[in-house]
């Protein structure tokens, strides 16, 4: 391939590495300053729903929460790359 299947949307190789490194640098911050969120279901799921809560329309008028590690952990496990390359 031409380097750029992983980060995909025909960025730099170089761009795409930057993201994914941070992805990985986020989630052990969040990690180190919280290590019971890892492998925690309950916790998993609270931070997916409010995930799903968040990319509602309306939700910053709704009072959704972004705080929390475990919310932190999965929006850069799973969002941060992918909208930091769309910019």
């Amino acid at each position: 391939g031409d380097g750029n299947e992983e980060g995909g949307q025909g960025v730099a190789p170089e761009v795409a590495e930057w993201f994914e490194k941070g992805r990985i640098r986020m989630m052990e911050a969040c990690e180190e300053r919280n290590p019971s969120i890892v492998g925690d279901a309950t916790k998993a799921q609270e931070a997916k729903q409010r995930l799903a809560e968040l990319s509602q329309r309306g939700s910053d008028t709704k009072g959704v929460s972004f705080a929390g590690d475990a919310l932190h952990h999965l929006y850069f496990s799973t969002k941060f790359e992918r909208r930091g390359i769309l910019l």
